[in-house]
């Protein structure tokens, strides 16, 4: 008995500090240059020379990339095969055997997107102790004053007065 595995696939919008603008641009032109092989090596097979046709599968685009990691800087082979997962996707969706090309430079440029796992965004290397940001938390909500209903946002913030300092020291 085969059991049906469902994949889910979260979207997340991000912050992102002026630090990261340079290494994310560089890893959507790496991973508009993965789309655009896996276009191209997918249209060959389509309609090859001589033989038969035939549609490449992301398993197949994966054999055909591997090893790609070393000419990048920026991804790493797990993003190689979800953007080989994604175009095989989009391909038998529209049932085209060439998708548009993704620019990565000029003004036609393509906006990018990045694959990223959920190992990737969580494992920053800084860990935190619970109780000590809860207690920063909590601190900083009592600095707050309270809003009319009890469920708005504070709009302003009061500055630290000179108490909270001494309580610390008795801590």
């Amino acid at each position: 008995m085969a059991s049906d595995v469902q994949h889910c696939v979260q979207t997340l919008r991000l912050k992102v500090k002026r630090e990261g603008y340079a290494w994310l641009n560089a890893a959507a032109i790496e991973v508009n240059q993965v789309w655009n092989f896996s276009n191209a090596a997918g249209y060959k097979a389509a309609r090859p020379f001589s033989g038969q046709p035939r549609w490449l599968s992301a398993f197949d685009l994966d054999k055909l990339t591997a090893g790609a990691t070393e000419c990048f800087d920026h991804i790493g082979a797990d993003t190689i095969q979800r953007v080989n997962a994604e175009f095989a996707t989009r391909r038998k969706q529209f049932r085209k055997a060439k998708l548009r090309w993704r620019v990565s430079k000029g003004p036609k440029k393509s906006l990018g997107w990045v694959p990223f796992k959920a190992v990737q965004l969580s494992a920053c290397g800084v860990t935190h102790d619970r109780n000590v940001n809860a207690g920063r938390n909590i601190r900083s909500a009592g600095r707050c004053p309270p809003s009319v209903c009890g469920n708005e946002p504070p709009l302003i913030v009061a500055p630290p007065s000179q108490t909270s300092s001494r309580m610390r020291g008795r801590d």
